[in-house]
């Protein structure tokens, strides 16, 4: 969340390289994105659901699916829009 306010954010990240053989890879993969709704973040971490629902009791959004990403994997953050439901 943006100040309290939901956003839909798109966040591009680098995935770390890995292999099953006997050596790294030569390139790295490409970065990845994802879409969602941050719900979380530290200085070390955001969180990012990308299926969440609104309990109508409380009002507050209750993931379903997400991604931890570490900020250093983090190379851009872009709030798209307000989320509305």
């Amino acid at each position: 969340m943006i100040g309290g306010e939901e956003q839909i954010s798109m966040i591009t990240w680098q995935d770390a390289a890995f292999s099953f053989e006997d050596s790294i890879p030569a390139t790295a993969p490409e970065p990845r994105v994802i879409f969602g709704i941050i719900l979380h973040e530290t200085a070390k971490y955001i969180f990012i659901s990308t299926e969440v629902y609104r309990d109508q009791k409380t009002k507050e959004f209750i993931p379903v699916d997400g991604m931890l990403i570490p900020r250093g994997a983090i190379r851009e953050i872009r709030h798209l829009t307000k989320f509305y439901d």
